[in-house]
């Protein structure tokens, strides 16, 4: 069975294995872009790209970060929904390790292909504290 997508810029994305070099960044905003955070339960439309440069701002502001590195590993931290969408946190849990496993091997390419993997390591936590910092503020 295959499991691909075509992207918006033509790329063919095989999604058992989500080849870094098929990843294309206008494809990472272009779909971030129009993806509603929340499976679209807000009161206005909140994207997922939003979402991402609101991270980068509390890493910068609250948490005192200025290395680009860290910030652009903070702006990719949901760059693989491009991909796999939004799944709310409560289904995420009821998919099971499946997800977990489709999802992570998503967020890995992700950032190998934008050379962000050493930079998201290193601040994994500051940029998981600044995801739910935003997560408490949405």
């Amino acid at each position: 069975m295959s499991a691909w997508i075509l992207t918006r810029t033509g790329a063919q994305v095989d999604l058992e294995v989500f080849s870094p070099a098929s990843l294309s960044v206008l494809d990472v905003a272009s779909a971030l872009s129009k993806i509603n955070r929340f499976n679209g339960h807000t009161c206005r439309l909140y994207s997922v790209a939003e979402h991402s440069l609101h991270v980068v701002t509390v890493m910068e502001r609250e948490l005192h970060i200025t290395d680009p590195g860290a910030l652009f590993a903070g702006l990719l931290h949901d760059a693989h929904e491009a991909w796999v969408g939004d799944v709310s946190t409560p289904m995420k849990s009821l998919l099971g390790e499946n997800w977990a496993t489709v999802e992570g091997r998503a967020q890995r390419s992700v950032l190998k292909r934008f050379g962000a993997v050493d930079h998201y390591i290193l601040n994994h936590r500051e940029i998981k504290l600044a995801d739910l910092t935003m997560l408490a503020t949405e």
